[in-house]
């Protein structure tokens, strides 16, 4: 006869509390690497603050270099993105603060920081990075081909940030800013096949009615006459 267990239930874990400036705070230094530029600056940041809002960063642990000194965490993207972040963690706000005269948030800051908070496990940064993506309201990309390839080189197979621009770039017609012409030789080639599953999965295919194709049909008599022009020619 199976035992009972009759001791009381675990009780629910406690979420963690809100971190303050209150006593001693320990700082942490990070190194940011501009991948346009090679550039590299640091930032300090409270590491009470970074760990609540990170579960990334909780696990970075001390790594000595060849002369015994404590190698500062790196990461990969543009200085103000990552200012970005920064300003998250304080204020769980969405603001590119290095750029306060745009009126509007630029697509390229927005992916970077949708990108390094996934690589930080920030959720809640992702999705309000996401909601701000749906409203629209961004100005418009000023390279499309850069900011494609970079999300495809920086982000997985399905992932939402690739979907979201996969839905701006078929809904804009196939563009991420106005222009008359479209360069679609830049557009990553895993890109093109998700445009084309796009199509598949929402049944965006259709096949010609016979009345459609009637409008492809060459006139015969336009034909004929092109024939006669072409005869005329090499008879001179």
């Amino acid at each position: 006869m199976a035992s009972i267990d009759l001791s009381p239930p675990a009780p629910p874990p406690q979420p963690s509390r809100t971190p303050s400036f209150r006593g001693p705070q320990e700082m942490i230094t990070v190194a940011v690497r501009s991948p346009s530029t090679n550039a590299l600056e640091q930032f300090t940041i409270h590491k009470s603050f970074v760990d609540h809002y990170s579960p990334y960063f909780t696990t970075l642990h001390p790594v000595l270099d060849r002369d015994g000194r404590p190698r500062i965490p790196e990461f990969e993207t543009e200085p103000n993105v990552f200012t970005g972040l920064v300003h998250w963690i304080y204020t769980q706000t969405v603001k590119d603060i290095e750029s306060p005269s745009l009126p509007k948030l630029s697509i390229e800051f927005l992916v970077g920081l949708w990108i390094l908070a996934e690589q930080c496990a920030i959720p809640k940064l992702q999705n309000q990075v996401m909601h701000l993506l749906q409203l629209g309201e961004t100005s418009y990309c000023t390279d499309d081909g850069q900011l494609l390839n970079f999300v495809y080189y920086n982000s997985m197979k399905n992932s939402p940030i690739r979907r979201a621009l996969v839905d701006m770039f078929i809904q804009d017609m196939g563009s991420l800013m106005p222009r008359e012409v479209v360069d679609y030789s830049s557009v990553p080639h895993d890109m093109l096949i998700d445009i084309i599953e796009v199509f598949r999965a929402q049944k965006l295919v259709r096949k010609f009615t016979k009345t459609q194709y009637a409008d492809l049909m060459v006139g015969e008599d336009i034909e004929k006459e092109r024939m006669k022009r072409r005869e005329g020619l090499d008879e001179d």
